[in-house]
């Protein structure tokens, strides 16, 4: 029959069975026609019914076909057997190629990072022949390349150690041959989630607007969030718990940064998940409320102005030179009142309740505005009221139509600066005399005057007598 060997010297066995063989006849086995072994058989050979002849000359590469012939001791030889063919193969095959197959390659499919704890090897070996898959001494595997294309590929049938895995594969043909080793292929394991708990996401002191850039409420409506991660992972953004854009990249340090599509006015709460170059994801972080405000605030309401002295308690015309504005905002705005000259600031807290008052405030017409401002930055200003600030007492200058002697009744005439009120009759103080008729507009202002005995009559307004529409009381008259 025919025979592999990988032996360039052999012996080759015959089968004497129905070959007539006896004591004495020499069995010759020929190569090409030369005569290559040869010996006498003995009884032994005969009872065995085979016998074993080491070839004289080495085997060429290749195919060998041999032929057997039986000469008896008469000398009568045989006509040569059939050719059996001995095939010498002592050549080792190339080293086979090795590569991580993609389906074992989690994460990027190029990078031969993996958290396939038994990942398959692949490669290309000569046909036919095993390919062993090696970790060191261990051996993980082995596998029968395909006799048409030399393909193999190999699972370990244990799971490889966390960390940098370095393989390599041998060939052997089936001869025997082992090829040298494969080139070493350096594979990393790694099932082990990224630095979880992640922390959650952070908003840039940049996208926080307002009087606070650490309280996440702002009235940006695109807004930078970044954080820390395992240094190279990928970091993916949700927003109220549904995926949200595009993943980034973190740094070799770790570092991310993330940018928002436009946002809309609402409390929106963003979480991440990290995953590593092997495709192990973290699980979700904790979460980040950001506060999207970016409509202005409402302008104050139920503004009251205080103190609205004098005639009336709503014309705003006061003898008060500090005026206090009450009110209702947002909660949690800033306020700003403007009265002209300056500016007083506050808060609305509790219900959205403020009071500001006014620096002094010189006479005249004074135009009060207030400015909100809520948490977000979101401003708006509003005039509340125009007052008029008197903080001038009127005068009062008394003159009469008498004669410096006589006791005739006489006109006494009465003048004010400014219209007054209050003006009566009894508001005079007259010594040694009478009034009567009185009448006038509370601006010129006329009476009788009639002597009460012989001497000297006199007249005056004390101070405090009257008072003006803004509430300042009268100078003495003269």
């Amino acid at each position: 029959g025919d025979a592999l060997t990988s032996r360039e010297n052999v012996s080759v066995q015959v089968n004497l069975t129905g070959t007539g063989a006896a004591i004495g006849d020499r069995l010759e086995i020929s190569r090409g026609g030369t005569v290559s072994g040869s010996l006498v058989l003995a009884s032994g050979d005969i009872t065995a019914g085979t016998v074993t002849v080491k070839l004289d000359a080495a085997l060429n590469q290749g195919a060998n076909a041999l032929t057997t012939r039986l000469t008896a001791l008469a000398g009568n030889p045989s006509l040569f057997s059939a050719a059996g063919t001995i095939t010498l193969d002592s050549l080792a095959p190339d080293a086979p190629t090795i590569g991580l197959d993609a389906a074992s390659n989690s994460g990027a499919t190029t990078d031969l990072v993996t958290n396939v704890l038994t990942p398959t090897i692949k490669g290309i070996a000569e046909a036919n022949s095993v390919g062993r898959l090696f970790e060191g001494a261990t051996l993980l595997g082995s596998a029968t390349a395909a006799p048409t294309t030399g393909a193999w590929a190999i699972t370990p049938a244990s799971n490889l150690a966390q960390g940098l895995r370095t393989i390599i594969a041998t060939a052997t043909d089936a001869s025997g041959n082992t090829s040298v080793n494969s080139k070493s292929l350096a594979v990393t394991i790694d099932n082990i989630a990224p630095n979880s708990p992640l922390g959650a996401p952070d908003l840039a002191a940049s996208s926080d607007s307002g009087a606070s850039d650490s309280d996440n409420i702002t009235n940006f409506t695109t807004l930078d969030l970044s954080g820390t991660v395992e240094p190279n992972a990928k970091v993916s953004i949700f927003k109220d718990n549904v995926a949200y854009g595009l993943p980034v990249m973190a740094d070799a340090n770790g570092n991310w940064k993330f940018v928002t599509g436009t946002l809309a006015d609402a409390t929106h709460v963003f979480t991440l998940e990290a995953s590593d170059l092997a495709g192990n994801v973290s699980t979700r972080s904790a979460g980040l409320s950001v506060t999207v405000d970016a409509t202005a605030p409402l302008a104050p309401t139920g503004t009251v102005v205080t103190p609205d002295t004098g005639v009336s308690g709503s014309d705003l015309i006061t003898k008060a030179t500090v005026l206090t504005v009450a009110g209702s905002a947002e909660n949690g705005a800033a306020l700003v009142l403007d009265y002209g000259t300056g500016t007083t600031t506050g808060t609305a807290s509790g219900v959205g309740g403020y009071s500001l008052a006014s620096g002094s405030l010189k006479d005249g017409s004074v135009d009060l505005k207030i400015t909100v401002t809520d948490l977000a930055g979101n401003s708006t200003t509003t005039p509340v009221a125009t007052a008029t600030v008197d903080s001038v007492s009127p005068t009062a200058t008394l003159a009469s139509t008498a004669p410096s002697l006589g006791n005739g009744a006489f006109t006494v005439n009465a003048t004010f600066s400014e219209t007054v009120s209050g003006l009566t009759g009894s508001s005079f103080t007259v010594v040694n005399g009478t009034l009567s008729n009185f009448s006038g507009s509370g601006s010129s202002d006329s009476f009788t005057g009639t002597p009460g005995a012989v001497g000297r009559v006199t007249g005056s307004l004390a101070s405090g007598s009257v008072y003006d529409i803004a509430g300042n009381n009268n100078l003495a008259s003269n």
